[in-house]
């Protein structure tokens, strides 16, 4: 496969040899520059898979360059990670506010810095992407523009509304990706219009953020019992609330992805997974949505399994009794001995770490879970950071769902715990019915991709939400170059093999929210969702220098054959704007592949990559 491509922004020599070695070892493709504007100028020639940008710098510092990225739409997606080695307080939400997307301090700790650069190429949908879509709602017109202005220089597309009427109506003729909502408002309250928001089908899946200068317990708990996904008090961090406008959009997009290849298979019978109530149809309109009153535990189907992690047994009892009153399954364990748990963690509905954890060691724990397959999806809760938002931010940016300050009321407690159960319930089901279609008929069952008629369907469906969203979508068509001789020199046994072999390596190039096709014979596609032209590219690349970089083994005994493809490329809506008209246009591009030369990319006339 080939090797994601990081650019490092470094004056000094030495670091800019320390990073490279280090990328190097990973298994990175590295290319460098010495300032901010050799940097940009770098990044817009080629746009790299990541930037790796120290703060400090000659000419324009590191902040402003990451600025300069995040405002240009082809670049505002690619990952961010700031380096400096003169850590001051604040210089992290400085960079964070800036639109970077991790920071690291040096000297450079080699573990950490790779798998931060892991983790966000895992999860990073394409330049083009962005951030996301923010509907900012307040009466006052100063706090719209001001939060419209940091947001926007962060990467994320802000629009404004006045009234709780005006943003239900902006909702609904358009969603966006996440609400930011005062409460006291003329007219209609922040509480109802969540309310309405989270009752109606088309909005119910958005995520609402209630920012406020209320702060009483009750008032949050009036926000959290209105289907609110979080209640924040003025005044806000906005490097905390980038984070965690960053963790919801995430989130959405990925449950959004599993809903729409879910949607052939809504008569199929589900199986009963853990939850804090049976699953409802509101939930099932989206992670967040309001769920009914939870039953006893006797009523349960199966209870939830909540894991409390206390160092040494010594935590606040409290933290426990609250989660055993609440009618939970609840277990104890020291995160020292966590990885001897007989697996424990990784059959836990949630995980909640206690105050004495909101710390190094805290945060080391939560990136082993998230780096662990057993619990990367299980929703993490934190108490900890009551007047410390760096420490919230780094446990956010760890991938930790939600941080709460202490002292936790109870009742507060019982509703977020309830909201995180509620969450991946769903995602679980969302994904057992997604792999109910992989294993239907909706696969092809030599390749193990989706078949011709599943991927048309998904096409059509991403088109049109790319239309409606106005977010990009590609689509890549390639054809095995030669294939009838070699299926007529190494037999059809040998032809299968190979077919079997492109598609395991197609499947090992390409993101989890991408959909990976066998469109029929040795043609294959790939639907590309949140991927302008120069993202599509790049992906196209990766697929082709994976099929061609290593010889496959075929017939009988096994014969070592090299295998090529020629691959074209094009986007929606610039290209196309019908799934039909996508794939003329893409599959015109592949045969002009074909006949200039074979074993190549080619993309619409005109078109930038």
């Amino acid at each position: 496969m080939k090797a994601r491509t990081i650019l490092v922004i470094e004056d000094d020599p030495l670091n800019r040899k320390l990073v490279h070695a280090l990328l190097t070892f990973g298994g990175y493709t590295v290319r460098e520059a010495s300032t901010a504007e050799e940097g940009l100028a770098a990044a817009k020639e080629s746009p790299p898979d990541c930037v790796v940008m120290d703060i400090r710098l000659p000419g324009i510092d590191g902040l402003s360059a990451t600025r300069a990225l995040k405002s240009n739409p082809a670049l505002r997606g690619i990952p961010v990670i700031a380096l400096t080695a003169f850590a001051m307080s604040g210089d992290e939400t400085r960079a964070i506010e800036a639109g970077c997307d991790a920071y690291i301090t040096k000297p450079i700790e080699s573990g950490q810095f790779l798998g931060t650069v892991q983790s966000l190429l895992s999860r990073a949908p394409s330049a083009e992407a962005g951030n996301g879509r923010v509907l900012i709602v307040d009466d006052e017109p100063a706090v719209t523009t001001v939060l419209s202005a940091q947001l926007r220089n962060a990467g994320w597309e802000p629009r404004q509304a006045s009234s709780a009427d005006e943003a239900l109506r902006m909702a609904r003729e358009d969603p966006p990706e996440v609400i930011l909502m005062d409460v006291l408002m003329p007219g209609i309250s922040g509480y109802e219009a969540t309310r309405r928001l989270k009752q109606d089908p088309r909005t119910a899946s958005v995520p609402v953020i209630l920012l406020t200068g209320l702060s009483g317990i009750e008032d949050k708990l009036n926000g959290l019992n209105a289907g609110a996904d979080e209640f924040l008090s003025k005044p806000v961090s906005v490097a905390e609330l980038i984070v965690r406008l960053r963790t919801m959009v995430r989130l959405r997009r990925f449950e959004e992805e599993l809903r729409l290849r879910a949607v052939p298979l809504a008569a199929v019978p589900l199986a009963t997974v853990p939850s804090a109530a049976p699953v409802s149809p509101d939930a099932l309109q989206g992670a967040s949505a309001v769920a009914p009153p939870r039953p006893s535990p006797a009523q349960e189907p199966q209870k939830a399994r909540v894991l409390v992690l206390q160092r040494g047994g010594t935590g606040d009892p409290s933290l426990a009794d609250a989660v055993r009153d609440m009618g939970y399954q609840l277990e104890l364990a020291d995160p020292a001995r966590l990885e001897s748990a007989d697996g424990r963690q990784g059959a836990a509905d949630l995980i909640v770490l206690d105050e004495g954890l909101f710390n190094s060691e805290g945060l080391t724990v939560c990136k082993r879970l998230r780096s662990s397959e057993s619990t990367s999806r299980t929703p993490i809760a934190v108490i900890g950071g009551r007047d410390d938002a760096e420490g919230r931010i780094r446990f956010l940016s760890a991938g930790v769902e939600d941080v709460l300050p202490p002292p936790v009321d109870p009742r507060e407690l019982q509703v977020r715990v309830a909201r995180l159960l509620r969450q991946k319930a769903s995602l679980d089901q969302l994904q057992q019915r997604y792999e109910t279609a992989l294993l239907a008929s909706n696969r092809d069952g030599l390749t193990g991709l989706f078949n011709h008629a599943y991927f048309k369907h998904l096409l059509d469906l991403e088109v049109k939400r790319s239309l409606r969203q106005r977010h990009p979508t590609s689509l890549l068509m390639m054809d095995i170059d030669g294939f009838k001789s070699l299926n007529d020199r190494l037999g059809h046994t040998g032809g299968d093999s190979i077919l079997e072999e492109v598609g395991r390596r197609i499947r090992a190039s390409v993101r989890e929210i991408d959909i990976p096709a066998r469109y029929g014979g040795e043609e294959f596609a790939v639907v590309l969702p949140y991927t302008g032209i120069d993202g599509a590219i790049v992906a196209a690349e990766r697929i082709r220098a994976a099929l061609a970089s290593e010889h496959f083994l075929a017939g009988t005994p096994g014969t070592a054959v090299a295998v090529t493809a020629s691959i074209g490329a094009a986007s929606c809506p610039v290209h196309a704007t019908r799934a039909e008209d996508l794939i003329i246009t893409a599959d015109s591009l592949l045969y002009r592949a074909k006949g200039e030369g074979k074993n190549r990319v080619c993309q619409p006339a005109g078109s930038k990559a």
